[in-house]
């Protein structure tokens, strides 16, 4: 039977909270928006402030939050507001029937804390929340239907796993072994918002590209190197949605890539681009450096805020926004980087298949700790299967692609070959699904 929250609107005029998404015309702030899932439930919470609400006295307004993906949606228990005369009426009709109403005092209740818990399914990982206003037509008007996106991000079990840094195994080889060696340069290119295109003479990007130019110059030119791979990563700072974040980064990294091979400096089949994620170990040591008074507060909730859209929000509202701002405008240029690296070995004989072996186990890690997934599935299929340095990792991959269970069993053969960094990576995972939110 579907619940409603009923409610009776006074006739108030307060001012919304700053950060309130506004809807409505601007009579509904919704703030403080939570999707939580855990085991086998998605927990939704919101606070839907209705202050500033007026509805006539002979007309209801229905708020209907709805979960919405490409191909399905549900719809979530809806909201009733009745005006006075209204409200008289449905009380009457209710007592005729036996519909389940969840009741809210109008006289206690001008900020509605909205929560639901209902079952999770695979289709609401890529969901998103939005708000149906139907204003009945009753009393003689015309009825008014809308509905507005609701901005949020999903938090899933998987998602936080796979924000973990695992601590990845190493082999030590020998001095007479292959050794793999990396240039990099980090590279702080301008781009005018929200645009992907290299402009050589924007900002100081010319001579960011001269550096990058210098040290693939030097290392392809090398004749006692052999280059492996280039890879170029590209980080966004956290602000906006994750999604857009991770789109517009990838899209500089591919620019860059494009620029370089305009210039003739990346050799065909070498280049690779990935995206480096939102940047917050970035933002925490630049707020960790900064004279913000702030800066305690706002490195708490980074460091204690699991959830990365609830963690946004709690940012923006510090102080009135005004630390956030001057983070926007002081900090988080230098959050969108590019990353680029070679990887080359030197002339070294291999002496035996042990090494190569290794040497790979190693460049798995180091491919794994960028996070770029295919390379270290590339590099541990050549791996020794055998060692705990190799479950380690392989445990590795499996918690950074989503897949909990592998990465579990993987951690555990390890650790029955005496990996201590199994044992704490098993660890930091059990701690993530215990999580339960605040």
């Amino acid at each position: 039977m579907k619940k409603k929250l009923i409610y009776v609107v006074l006739c108030l005029t307060m001012a919304l909270p700053v950060a309130a998404q506004k809807y409505y015309n601007g009579a509904i702030g919704i703030t403080d928006v939570s999707l939580w899932q855990q085991g086998e439930s998605l927990y939704i919470d919101m606070q839907i402030d209705m202050r500033n609400l007026k509805v006539d006295n002979d007309r209801t307004l229905t708020l209907t939050p709805m979960l919405v993906s490409a191909d399905r949606n549900l719809v979530l228990p809806e909201i009733i507001i009745n005006g006075r005369r209204r409200q008289k009426a449905y009380v009457r009709s209710m007592a005729l029937n036996s519909e389940t109403n969840l009741g809210v005092p109008s006289n206690k209740k001008e900020v509605l804390s909205y929560t639901q818990v209902i079952p999770y399914q695979p289709w609401m990982e890529n969901a998103s929340l939005a708000l149906e206003e139907n204003l009945c037509g009753c009393g003689g008007h015309q009825e008014v239907l809308a509905q507005e996106p609701i901005p949020n991000e999903i938090s899933t079990e998987i998602k936080r796993l796979s924000a973990l840094h695992p601590i990845l195994s190493h082999i030590q080889l020998p001095a007479d072994r292959l050794e793999v060696r990396s240039k990099q340069y980090e590279a702080h290119l301008e781009f005018p918002v929200n645009k992907a295109v290299i402009l050589p003479d924007y900002m100081d990007n010319k001579s960011e590209l001269q550096n990058i130019q210098k040290m693939l110059s030097e290392t392809l030119n090398d004749k006692g190197l052999n280059v492996k791979g280039i890879y170029i990563e590209g980080f966004a700072s956290p602000e906006g949605a994750l999604r857009l974040n991770e789109q517009l980064s990838v899209k500089r990294a591919e620019a860059l890539k494009n620029y370089l091979s305009v210039q003739g400096q990346i050799p065909a089949g070498l280049c690779h681009v990935s995206f480096g994620g939102e940047n917050w170990d970035g933002l925490l040591k630049a707020l960790e450096s900064s004279t913000l008074k702030e800066k305690a507060t706002l490195l708490d909730i980074i460091e204690h805020t699991p959830d990365i859209a609830l963690r946004k929000q709690k940012l923006k509202n510090v102080n009135g926004g005004a630390p956030y701002r001057v983070m926007l405008r002081e900090l988080y240029p230098a959050l969108r980087k590019v990353n680029c690296r070679v990887d080359y070995t030197t002339d070294i004989t291999v002496a035996a298949q042990a090494d190569a072996e290794d040497t790979n186990l190693n460049m798995a890690a180091d491919a794994l700790s960028a996070r770029n997934l295919p390379a270290a599935r590339q590099y541990l299929d050549k791996s020794n299967p055998q060692t705990a340095e190799y479950a380690n990792n392989n445990g590795a991959y499996y918690l950074l692609d989503g897949q909990p269970e592998q990465a579990i069993a993987e951690f555990n053969k390890a650790i029955q070959k005496g990996s201590e960094a199994a044992r704490n990576n098993l660890a930091e995972m059990e701690k993530v699904m215990k999580m339960r939110k605040k």
